[in-house]
């Protein structure tokens, strides 16, 4: 195999030899592999129509899930099935996420069938103690309230940003981070 810099080189080391030999809890694993998360820039190189092979890491799964850790080693591609969703690009920051194979979704209500969803950006970086938030009609995050309207931040909090105006290795998902399906298989087990 060929690496195209040291530093690639080194993930693999870290990704193959590291990882792989250890078990891990989900909410670390998946911290673990932010490297392969999808970013702004991996969206930007798509074509309307392109189709992703993914697993979608929502919130709602991550939180039901630390309930059910145990001691026993799960093979990521085995324990996220449940999780692995088809994406098609639809152009302009928008896509749609298929939820035909598997209705097992951990959200309300439930979608069904092929649905049109929002682009969340990862927004840690700025200020505020929310991590996830999707982009509207116009292509915009509103920080106003936190994801869920739940609760008003001040005023003085308020952030308007366009997804132009985040970095190209800002991670991009929905509820959650995102994996291509390919990256999980020669991962280290997971402990459920």
């Amino acid at each position: 195999m060929s690496f195209e810099s040291e530093e690639d080189m080194e993930n693999e080391y870290f990704y193959k030899v590291i990882l792989i030999k250890s078990k891990m809890e989900l909410n670390k694993w998946i911290d673990n592999l932010k490297p392969l998360h999808l970013k702004l820039s991996d969206l930007k190189e798509l074509q309307p129509g392109d189709k992703l092979d993914t697993v979608i890491f929502d919130a709602l799964f991550r939180d039901r899930m630390r309930d059910k850790e145990g001691e026993n080693r799960i093979s990521p591609s085995n324990f996220l099935q449940q999780i692995h969703r088809n994406i098609t690009y639809l152009g302009d920051m928008k896509w749609e996420i298929d939820f035909t194979d598997n209705p097992d979704v951990y959200m309300m209500p439930k979608p069904k069938g092929v649905v049109q969803c929002p682009i969340f950006m990862n927004c840690d970086a700025l200020p505020t103690n929310f991590i996830w938030y999707p982009l509207d009609e116009g292509g915009r995050i509103h920080l106003t309230t936190d994801p869920l309207g739940i609760s008003d931040l001040p005023r003085e909090k308020h952030i308007h940003k366009h997804w132009r105006k985040f970095c190209n290795n800002t991670r991009i998902g929905w509820q959650g981070p995102i994996m291509l399906w390919k990256d999980v298989y020669d991962k280290p087990s997971i402990m459920a």
